[in-house]
């Protein structure tokens, strides 16, 4: 089943995410003003990123890009907020950035899902960042699912076949230095797809004085497909120290200040009965702990158990409740 098939607010490695996203800007809020921005993304049929960028952050000038016309149709029906403008007819991002005039400080999240049209995104994102200025963030979410590069019968030639259809989805001018069958690998494709993003945005400031990227935090999440998320912001290097001294971000445990790999977010399914459980034991118990008090470990195996139950214990005050709900 593919990320984007499963309903949005029934994703929750995502929640999560969009949740620890807007941590960042409530720390950026400390030096620059969030509810001054004007907010650009791709809102998907519920527009669920809008409703909280308005809610948390008091962000009152939003801007919708949709290419797909029924989604587009769809969104305006549930349209939750009336500060959200929608773009006249179907709008790609290349045809955002072809005809937006950059003229307020903005949050601009591309979130991509089609995995074959990378390179046309790695693209948009030099294009994107070539544009913005000093105080300007972006957030870009990437399919990261290295199976989507294809498959063979002889599993021991697999890596082989996809490294060279990675070098055929991506160009030059992009790819990442030194890739290796091993950059192909599951885990290890993420850290790949990221060097080929902070390619494309050292590509797209090339051309520009004054001002550089700094990488906030990288993510990689799955909720059916495998994404990875980075976000940036641009800043005038002379405020840049400025910017830290009032902020603190770098010392935020969740900051990545140089996208050489991202954050693992990847939950256990618990029960509401587990959940209660472990949250009792929180913040200070251990896994091993948590292991023992319930006495068995939640998953099909116990390495991955682990790994899952230690991003929990990290991840556990912005991971969402579900439950039915009558109206």
């Amino acid at each position: 089943m593919s990320g984007t098939s499963i309903p949005y607010h029934l994703r929750p490695n995502k929640a999560v995410e969009r949740g620890l996203f807007i941590q960042s800007l409530r720390k950026i809020n400390k030096c620059l003003n969030i509810s001054d921005y004007r907010y650009i993304g791709f809102g998907g049929p519920f527009m669920e990123d809008f409703k909280a960028l308005h809610n948390e952050l008091r962000i009152s000038d939003m801007v919708c890009i949709e290419i797909d016309e029924n989604v587009r149709l769809r969104q305006q029906f549930n349209k939750p907020l009336s500060c959200i403008d929608f773009l006249e007819g179907a709008c790609s991002a290349t045809d955002f950035i072809n005809e937006y005039e950059f003229d307020k400080e903005s949050i601009v999240w591309f979130d991509f899902v089609s995995f074959k049209d990378m390179n046309h995104q790695l693209s948009d994102i030099s294009r994107l960042v070539s544009n913005l200025c000093h105080g300007d963030i972006f957030k870009i979410t990437l399919n990261a699912n290295s199976a989507n590069l294809g498959t063979i019968d002889d599993e021991t030639k697999l890596m082989e076949y996809r490294l060279e259809k990675f070098k055929e989805l991506v160009t030059s001018d992009f790819e990442p230095h030194g890739l290796t069958e091993e950059s192909m690998y599951s885990k290890v494709f993420p850290c790949t797809l990221l060097k080929a993003l902070d390619r494309a945005v050292a590509k797209g400031m090339a051309s520009v004085e004054n001002v550089e990227v700094v990488p906030i935090c990288a993510f990689v999440y799955e909720d059916g497909q495998k994404m990875l998320t980075a976000t940036g912001i641009v800043l005038d290097s002379s405020k840049k120290d400025e910017f830290f001294a009032k902020t603190h971000i770098d010392m935020w445990p969740y900051y990545s200040g140089d996208w050489e790999e991202p954050k693992n977010i990847t939950l256990p399914a618990l029960s509401a009965r587990e959940r209660l459980q472990i949250e009792q034991m929180l913040p200070d118990g251990s896994y091993k702990e948590i292991r023992d008090s319930l006495g068995f470990y939640i998953g099909s195996g116990e390495r991955s158990a682990k790994e899952q139950m230690e991003n929990f214990i990290s991840y556990y005050r912005s991971f969402p409740w579900f439950g039915k709900v009558a109206l």
